[in-house]
């Protein structure tokens, strides 16, 4: 077993002996508006992901509307991935641990899209996190305030009605996603939030093992 795939699956061992009393519920679409006219005319991807944390498949995410003055290339689907975004839709399921839609792009100034957000959590592990990165010509994530330093431009943890996303900033886009109401959970244990706060470095973690197996 390749060393990326021991990290994703000791993480996937250890978030199934924790119990969580969870919730579920279905959350609202999200209306997404990435500015990336710092970016215009270079090559890179979009990624979208979603880490499967509950053992339970139940949770989509599904994007669609997409409207851009960049460029589409080829489409890459990792997991429980579906569709392209044009025309649309395109889903994000969480029955495998990763999930991923990548897409190549030459970037134009802007990017805009709809983003249908299943928010279910009743079982063991934590909940589900969908994470959005603008990757650079050779899919390294451009940096973030992201502070789990896996430098996504915006994420969501699915753990409640409302789940709130969480907007981060770079000198490369600027992301504005329409707010939900907070979410009304049940807290978490400290455990759960340090797997969380791993999660997104995991996805980072096994998007640079592909690549070192396609070079």
């Amino acid at each position: 077993m390749k060393p990326w795939s021991l990290v994703g699956a000791a993480l996937y061992a250890s978030m199934l002996s924790i119990p969580i009393v969870g919730t579920a519920a279905a959350a609202p679409v999200e209306t997404v508006r990435i500015d990336t006219t710092a970016l215009a005319g270079t090559s890179g991807y979009l990624a979208f992901d979603l880490i499967g944390g509950s053992v339970i498949a139940n949770n989509t995410i599904s994007i669609s509307a997409f409207a851009s003055d960049a460029t589409l290339g080829a489409v890459t689907l990792t997991g429980s991935a579906s569709g392209s975004l044009q025309p649309g839709p395109a889903v994000l399921g969480d029955s495998n641990f990763f999930n991923e839609l990548l897409q190549q792009v030459v970037f134009g100034n802007a990017l805009t899209f709809d983003l249908g957000v299943s928010s279910q959590y009743g079982g063991a592990g934590f909940p589900d996190q969908f994470s959005f990165y603008l990757l650079d010509g050779t899919q390294n994530p451009y940096l973030t305030t992201d502070a789990s330093g896996a430098n996504s431009l915006f994420g969501i943890t699915l753990d409640s009605a409302s789940p709130t996303p969480a907007v981060y900033l770079s000198d490369f886009a600027t992301a504005t996603v329409t707010p939900q109401a907070p979410p009304t959970g049940v807290p978490e244990p400290a455990s759960l939030w340090l797997l969380l706060a791993c999660a997104p470095g995991c996805a980072r973690a096994l998007r640079s093992g592909r690549r070192r197996r396609g070079a």
